[in-house]
């Protein structure tokens, strides 16, 4: 007899069912979502510190710019007969803008930009040897012992930039634009006055450095008095120049014997009142002290005679995250309000404070 044959069934293990699919789905997502909540602080945090850091370079990048510049100012003639800083013919700083360019008015003063002016150790220097017929005539200088040997003009070429003053106060940028034997062509081609050998006028090869704030841009620049104007730090939201001053009267420069300068009276005394009981500690003032008088110079490139007093420059410094996402809208902590909506977004405004004071400046204090 022939057995049964077993009938076996078959039963597929790899399936699931919709139940178990829907289990493994919440719990897929319920991880997802917890992960996500974990991480996203970590994501905040990133956010926001990376935005500060690149806040904090702004801001050191600007500050560092602002001392260098600062630093030098007033390096003065040491090539000629009248030798010693800048701050013995004019103010080496400016509370405005100079230069070929949208100058600001001579008798201008702001508290966003500087002009500061210094000559390099090894810049050309030379004396005005022969006055000036006219303002717009050549400069004749000499060629002095200081001059490079074997060269016209002093060493001084085409498109160099170049300063030209003397002991009254007046003073010029200007290019020179030919040379013929050591006669000096120039730019702008009416001076503001004629230059000679009697007021000690020299022709000197100067730095020139304009630092000034664009609001619109959010940026410090830096202009060099004739064709470059770059931006050299961005989100700049806020600079303010302020000057710290002798409150004694300023006795330089020097009218010859028996004449008066706009410091100098022709007995000698100081034309300018002391600011205080002298001697007395440094003061502060704004910029708006430098726009009432009296002027020195000639009207072209006058400047107030109180610029001689200055000795410091303390400048504020304030600079924004680049993204909006992590300004908040408290003003007091956001010059240019953002839409952060958390508070570990939050990135406030860096600002820094130099007070730098020239060597050059404190010349014979």
């Amino acid at each position: 007899m022939t057995p049964p044959i077993a009938r076996h069934h078959i039963v597929d293990a790899a399936g699931a069912t919709l139940l178990e699919l829907v289990v493994a789905m919440a719990i897929t997502l319920t991880v997802g979502a917890a992960a996500a909540l974990l991480l996203e602080p970590v994501y905040d945090l990133f956010r926001r510190e990376s935005e500060a850091n690149d806040a904090r370079q702004r801001l050191r990048v600007a500050s560092d710019v602002l001392r260098s510049a600062l630093r030098v100012a007033g390096a003065g003639v040491y090539g000629a007969e009248r030798r010693g800083p800048l701050v013995q013919w004019m103010p080496p700083v400016l509370p405005r803008r100079v230069g070929r360019w949208t100058p600001d008015p001579p008798t201008g003063a702001f508290g966003d930009r500087i002009s500061i002016m210094a000559i390099s150790g090894t810049a050309l220097q030379a004396t005005v040897a022969s006055p000036m017929s006219s303002r717009g005539a050549r400069l004749e200088v000499a060629t002095d012992a200081g001059c490079p040997v074997g060269r016209s003009a002093c060493g001084f070429t085409p498109g160099a930039r170049a300063l030209v003053l003397d002991r009254t106060g007046a003073w010029d940028l200007m290019v020179i634009t030919d040379v013929a034997g050591n006669a000096l062509s120039h730019w702008p081609a009416m001076l503001s006055k004629s230059y000679g050998p009697a007021d000690e006028a020299q022709v000197v090869a100067a730095d020139v450095q304009v630092l000034y704030h664009d609001a619109r841009r959010r940026q410090l620049r830096r202009y060099d008095g004739d064709q470059s104007d770059l931006p050299v730090v961005d989100e700049v939201v806020e600079i303010d120049f302020r000057y710290v001053v002798d409150p004694a009267p300023p006795v330089s420069p020097l009218p010859s014997p028996g004449e008066a300068s706009c410091v100098i009276d022709r007995d000698g005394s100081a034309v300018l009142p002391p600011l205080g009981p002298v001697p007395a500690p440094l003061v502060e003032l704004p910029p708006s002290a430098f726009a009432d008088g009296p002027f020195c110079g000639e009207p072209a490139n006058r400047w107030d005679a109180d610029l001689l007093r200055v000795r410091a420059i303390r400048v504020q410094v304030r600079v924004q995250a680049q993204d909006p996402a992590v300004r908040g809208r408290d003003a007091r902590f956001f010059v240019n309000p953002g839409h952060a909506t958390r508070s570990r977004l939050l990135v406030p405004d860096f600002g820094w404070e130099l007070h730098v004071a020239p060597r050059n400046l404190n010349f014979g204090r």
